[in-house]
């Protein structure tokens, strides 16, 4: 009998937007990087919760769900503690979960609003 190999295939921004909504993360956006020289990566993705409860919760089942169907793992996880700005960060993609309160404070989109900026529903 063969055993069965597993390949870690490459981190999908649509797997990530699709384990999101299904996390009733909300107002998913992505932010494609890529047409900014020099950038550390490809893709932002932003989406925000309700209360820090909620988006703890959106963090870790997404880490947990990407991991068991996908075999992707983070390279480094910040803000589980205060559960106001969660960072995951998947290399070539970086997932930002925001309290709503903290995600209209920081802005991310206006920051970066030279770049291309997608919602969710037009990205899939």
């Amino acid at each position: 009998m063969q055993d069965k190999i597993l390949v870690k295939e490459e981190i999908s921004k649509e797997k990530i937007l699709k384990t999101l909504h299904l996390l009733k993360a909300q107002e998913i956006i992505t932010i494609n990087m890529k047409t900014i020289p020099n950038t550390f990566c490809d893709y932002f993705i932003v989406a925000h919760g309700t209360s820090s409860l909620q988006i703890k919760s959106i963090a870790e089942n997404l880490v947990d769900d990407l991991r068991k169907q996908y075999f992707y793992r983070p390279h480094h996880i910040e803000g589980m503690q205060n559960a106001e700005w969660i960072l995951i960060d998947y290399d070539n993609i970086i997932v930002h979960i925001f309290l709503e309160k903290s995600r209209r404070f920081y802005n991310l989109e206006n920051l970066w609003a030279d770049t291309e900026i997608e919602k969710y529903d037009e990205v899939l």
